[in-house]
């Protein structure tokens, strides 16, 4: 019976074999490390890969490896059919994101995201104006698609957006359509401050030389995000009345937010 068992062990002589040998160096090597070149290739999200490569189960893949053959199909799966941007103010800017995910057993190759009404500009999707080729998703992959809405005008705002690709589960044509909207429950109320406006006795001067000026505040006590649109200031009545004319050149029609 050997004096060392030789499976668990390297030996490295340093001067001759001997059971006896005090000078005998004794090595242990960790089955794990035979495994260590296997963990090489391991990933856990598509950041451990190539910019030509996803990571699925991970390994790292070309993303060419995924054709669509024998009966193959993607299939695309959207994080929301409709998304509510709720309540925002006007020309504030409300963010929402999403998600394009291939479900399917072949590579999902995305052609296009617009917006069905271009005029529409409350809804803005800044990867989707700069969208000049296709796109292809990995199975298992998502995309992020941000988008924004910032209200120019208050009110209910509605839009929809576009996503052609082919998966022509949901359309013949592939297009998968996702409705946006707010929330909007305003209501604007204006209110004039004073509501009336008294000069008492004022001396007549010949000329006009002299005038006599008072103040007066237009709010908005509207509910919710009622903003009101103020168009024209102006007076109705004797001409003894008239507004600063600096006010006047300088006035442009706005909006009065709550």
């Amino acid at each position: 019976m050997d004096c060392i068992n030789k499976f668990s062990f390297i030996f490295v002589l340093l001067n001759f074999w001997s059971c006896s040998d005090p000078d005998i160096l004794i090595r242990y090597q960790d089955s794990q490390i035979t495994n260590s070149n296997n963990q090489i290739n391991k990933c856990v999200d598509n950041s451990y890969c190539k910019a030509n490569e996803v990571c699925i189960n991970g390994k790292c893949v070309n993303t060419n490896e995924f054709p669509c053959t024998n009966g193959q199909k993607p299939l695309l799966e959207v994080s929301a059919s409709n998304i509510n941007f709720g309540e925002v103010r006007i020309n504030n800017v409300e963010d929402k994101d999403l998600f394009l995910t291939n479900v399917g057993s072949c590579t999902l190759v995305v052609s296009s995201i617009m917006f069905e009404n271009s005029k529409n500009n409350d809804f803005t999707c800044t990867s989707c104006s700069s969208f000049t080729t296709s796109i292809t998703i990995a199975p298992t992959q998502t995309l992020k698609i941000p988008l924004k809405f910032s209200p120019k005008n208050p009110g209910l705002s509605t839009g929809k957006l576009l996503i052609k690709t082919n998966d022509t589960s949901f359309h013949d044509n592939g297009l998968y359509e996702v409705l946006l909207a707010n929330k909007y429950d305003g209501e604007a109320k204006i209110i004039l401050e004073p509501e009336e406006l008294s000069w008492g006795y004022v001396p007549f001067v010949a000329n006009n030389s002299t005038a006599f000026y008072k103040n007066i505040r237009i709010a908005n006590y509207g509910k919710n995000l009622g903003s009101a649109y103020i168009e024209k200031v102006s007076i109705d009545g004797d001409q003894a009345f008239f507004i600063e004319e600096t006010f006047g050149q300088n006035f442009k029609s706005r909006w009065l937010q709550p």
